[in-house]
C-alpha cells in the first residue's frame, strides 16, 4: 500500500511538472531505410491483392461448377397442367386434400368476385337508434 498519503491535495500546484523540460531525441532515419520500408509495404500490398484476386476467382469458379453440376429443370405450363389435372380413379387422402385446396384457392380469387361491398352507414349518431 501507499504509505505516503498526503492530505494536502493542492501541493502539486507548487511543484514543477516532470516532463516539461524533457527533450525528445529522434535519430534521423536514412533515406535507404525509408526506401526499404516503403518497398516492404508496397510488396505486402501487392501480395495481399494477388491473394484476394485468387480467392475471388476460385469462389466464382466454384459457383459456376456447382451450378453446372446441379440439374435444372424448366417446368413448362403444359407440364404444370398435367400435374394439376385430377387423375381418374381412386385418390389417396393427401392428394384429395391437395386438389380440394387448389380448387378452393381458385374459387377464392378476389379479382373474379362480382359481389359489391356491403353498404356502409356513414351517419354518425350519438344516441341509440333502432337497427333494422
Amino acid at each position: 500500500m501507499n504509505n505516503n498519503l498526503d492530505i494536502n491535495q493542492t501541493q502539486f500546484a507548487s511543484q514543477e511538472p516532470v516532463m516539461e523540460d524533457a527533450v525528445s531525441y529522434q535519430e534521423p532515419v536514412s533515406e535507404e531505410i525509408q526506401a526499404a520500408q516503403s518497398k516492404k509495404k508496397k510488396n505486402k500490398l501487392i501480395v495481399i491483392g494477388i491473394i484476394g484476386f485468387i480467392l475471388i476467382v476460385v469462389f466464382v469458379l466454384l459457383l459456376v461448377l456447382i451450378s453446372a453440376l446441379s440439374p435444372t429443370q424448366q417446368v413448362t405450363t403444359d407440364q404444370l397442367d398435367d400435374v394439376i389435372e385430377t387423375p381418374q380413379g381412386e385418390l389417396d387422402p393427401l392428394l384429395e386434400e391437395v386438389y380440394l385446396l387448389s380448387d378452393d384457392l381458385e374459387n377464392a380469387d378476389p379479382s373474379l368476385d362480382t359481389i359489391p361491398f356491403p353498404p356502409v352507414d356513414m351517419e354518425l349518431r350519438f344516441d341509440e337508434v333502432d337497427r333494422r
